[in-house]
């Protein structure tokens, strides 16, 4: 694993319930802004709109301790200087 990794773990309801801990990749949260674009986020939704079987949200359906390795920065790097031009 990268040095600059860390875990996002989601535990729901009583740790005592869970039954197993299950390695995850993180459901997106689907929602459409006001010119009805999809949008997706990083983070957890209220209400799992992505609970498909591997997604962290299928994990806490299934009384599972999701753990999903990320990074802790997201930033894409290489990018920056491309982006920063197109806004000069």
């Amino acid at each position: 694993m990268p040095n600059d990794s860390i875990f996002n773990i989601k535990v729901t309801g009583s740790i005592f319930s869970c039954q197993s801990v299950k390695i995850t990749c993180l459901g997106l949260q689907h929602k459409t802004d006001p010119c009805s674009l999809p949008k997706y986020a990083v983070f957890q939704p209220e209400e799992a709109q992505d609970a498909e079987a591997g997604t962290n949200f299928y994990a806490n359906e299934k009384n599972q301790v999701p753990v999903t390795p990320s990074l802790v920065n997201l930033a894409q790097h290489e990018s920056i200087n491309f982006c920063a031009a197109l806004v000069r």
